[in-house]
């Protein structure tokens, strides 16, 4: 699992958001609840795959790391394989994926 966030770096500590707090709500939104675990029995997806996941995990994650803004979330499956997703966006039809 990768997350990627961005933002105007803070003037005093010169970071988007503080490396601790990333981590920890990481952590307690994402790791905590889905390492060790079943996807199949704590994801709300009819089929568990990685793009699924990827999309669990931004909903998770989406608001929680302000003031910086999630801008990537990758889900790495083998070192040849991985999925990203960068967010809903609104389709031709309407529909959010």
């Amino acid at each position: 699992l990768l997350v990627t966030v961005a933002g105007i770096p803070d003037g005093v500590a010169g970071w988007v958001i503080n490396r601790e707090r990333f981590a920890d709500t990481v952590k307690g939104a994402i790791l905590d609840k889905l390492d060790h675990h079943n996807l199949n029995d704590v994801l709300d997806v009819e089929v568990t795959t990685s793009e699924n996941l990827a999309v669990a995990v931004w909903s998770a994650l989406d608001g929680k790391l302000a003031p910086a803004r999630l801008t990537r979330v990758r889900i790495v499956e083998t070192p040849k394989n991985s999925f990203d997703y960068y967010g809903p966006r609104e389709s031709a039809t309407g529909d959010n994926s």
